[in-house]
């Protein structure tokens, strides 16, 4: 899919070499290129693709109710855009035909359905006649339809409705596993993992919401969990997900990417023997994040906080009725991580931090130059003892996001400057169950700022950082934050960067894409079919 200043075309290429070209400027507006309704798929007999794409410009007579409907978008990163509709292209002639769906949803995430091409599946995301932000949002209001290609919109079937998304047909073509999270409060918590079966149209959970990740392993709803499993994290399935191991090739073996605490980890959802499995490290040492399948191999990129992600590959086998991965590295990280005479070896740290909430779930990284060095010299020079390094206290935006191992250039930066830079993952971030979610809300004055405070406490107490040469930088949420602190606690920073900060609630929830965000903060209830009047105070 190309898009141009003033064309579009579906191309496709063979062997490197352009093979098919169809000009589609007149069907329809810009692609759809991003994670919530991008779509990209074939039909079984290859005679067709579909794809995301602008609706077409309005050309009936009724401008005005067009102007209405255009000039309201989903938000953050899609603003200016007309809404989604889906497209199937005709390869042979190039013939374009817009799939008809209801008018109170926005389609994307398509996909075909086996047999003759002629079924398709896909989410829709529902609106009336305001359409609420989505990015960063996994609690919208949308539903899996199915239904046929060319068929009427009356023809497509509900068969989920909640806040869903990443539909995927499984090997078999048997199902379609896809993602499920609560409608309305936090806008990203606790994913489940949930199965559509074709034959019956019924609908099932393969892995539950946990509240609260277990100490040993656990059987929770008849699956099968690993010890310190907090649930499901995970914004997007891979697009290519599934496993087809030598030994076993009709086991059913999905493998994502879940926020596991401070980390992401590669995770195997084996969907016959119900069983949850984890294949990379949630010790603290390294981030994993999957890239996608093929066969018996999985594709996977692998950081830490002081060199950038390299790729590995891993050989999965099925042994003793359960799935291991053994992963080979490509490349070398040892140079980023061990510094030079120029520029100081970055270590890193999990600091766990007291909180007064009994559902709390705090802690942090601590990422730091571990000598000084050349580039140190500024803030942290030669002969500096550890006690003495200036500290940057980071929490994160959201409030429901989480800072994780992955490689933070800012914060790899300020290490290599000779800072030490504290990531702060208070209550409320994802990846320590959802009972850790939920405990934020209502609190974002309040424990929030505690344990940001305690968190800083914990490094000074440890003599690893200078109180006196603190600062605190933020963005969206935690410039808010940081906000209250720069009055509640004057003189505890020297200097606070806020960027972006939600500074003003009640301003907030009438000029944002995400007014919703402020009532589920505060704990009260939002409904998107029928939201709260503002009116003047």
């Amino acid at each position: 899919l190309r898009n141009e200043q003033t064309k579009r075309f579906v191309e496709v290429w063979r062997d490197g070499q352009l093979a098919r070209s169809h000009d589609v400027t007149a069907a329809h507006g810009r692609f759809y290129s991003d994670t919530t309704f991008g779509s990209l798929a074939w039909s079984n007999d290859n005679s067709h693709v579909m794809y995301a794409a602008e609706q077409p410009e309005h050309d009936s007579g009724d401008t005005q109710q067009y102007v209405a409907e255009a000039s309201e978008d989903w938000g953050e990163t899609f603003s200016g855009w007309r809404a989604p509709v889906l497209v199937a292209l005709r390869m042979a002639d190039g013939v374009v035909h817009v799939v008809e769906t209801e008018p109170s949803v926005s389609p994307g995430q398509a996909l075909f359905m086996p047999g003759d091409g002629n079924r398709i599946a896909y989410i829709g995301y529902a609106h009336g006649a305001r359409r609420p932000g989505l990015v960063y949002c996994q609690n919208r209001p949308s539903a899996l339809f199915v239904g046929a290609l060319n068929g009427a919109a009356s023809d497509h079937t509900c068969v989920y409705r909640g806040a869903v998304r990443s539909p995927r047909l499984t090997p078999s073509g048997a199902a379609i596993v896809f993602l499920s999270t609560a409608v309305g409060g936090p806008h990203a918590a606790a994913s489940a993992l949930m199965r559509y079966t074709l034959a019956t149209g019924a609908v099932d959970t393969l892995v539950p919401v946990v509240d609260c990740a277990a100490n040993e392993s656990s059987v929770l709803d008849g699956v099968h969990l690993p010890a310190g499993f907090p649930g499901l994290f995970v914004d997007q399935l891979p697009h290519v997900p599934w496993l087809r191991c030598t030994g076993a090739p009709d086991r059913e073996i999905l493998v994502l990417t879940s926020v596991w605490r401070s980390t992401v980890a590669v995770v195997s959802v084996d969907v016959g023997a119900r069983r949850v499995m984890c294949h990379s490290p949630v010790d603290g040492t390294a981030a994993a994040a999957v890239l996608g399948c093929g066969g018996d191999t999985v594709a996977a990129v692998f950081s830490t906080p002081a060199a950038p992600g390299k790729v590995a590959v891993g050989r999965a086998v099925v042994a003793s009725d359960q799935l291991r991965i053994g992963w080979f590295h490509i490349g070398d990280d040892a140079a980023a991580a061990d510094g030079s005479n120029d520029h100081p070896a970055i270590t890193w740290s999990i600091v766990p931090v007291s909180s007064q909430h009994r559902d709390a779930a705090c802690e942090c990284i601590f990422v730091r130059p571990t000598a000084p060095a050349a580039s140190t010299r500024k803030f942290w020079p030669a002969g500096s003892a550890e006690h003495e390094r200036p500290l940057v206290v980071m929490p994160h935006g959201g409030p429901h996001s989480t800072y994780t191992l992955e490689y933070n250039a800012l914060a790899a930066g300020l290490a290599r400057l000779g800072f030490g830079v504290l990531l702060v993952n208070f209550t409320g971030s994802l990846g320590f169950g959802q009972r850790a979610v939920l405990a934020q809300i209502g609190h974002m004055d309040t424990l929030t700022l505690a344990e940001i405070q305690a968190a800083a406490a914990a490094v000074y107490d440890m003599r690893l950082a200078d109180p006196r040469r603190t600062v605190y930088v933020g963005g969206s949420y935690s410039g808010y934050t940081g906000a209250l602190l720069a009055a509640r606690a004057p003189g505890f920073y020297r200097a606070l960067v806020l960027r972006n900060p939600v500074m003003a609630l009640a301003d907030n929830a009438a000029m944002s894409d995400i007014p919703d965000w402020c009532w589920a903060e505060l704990g009260l209830q939002y409904s998107f079919d029928a939201p709260p009047p503002l009116t003047p105070a």
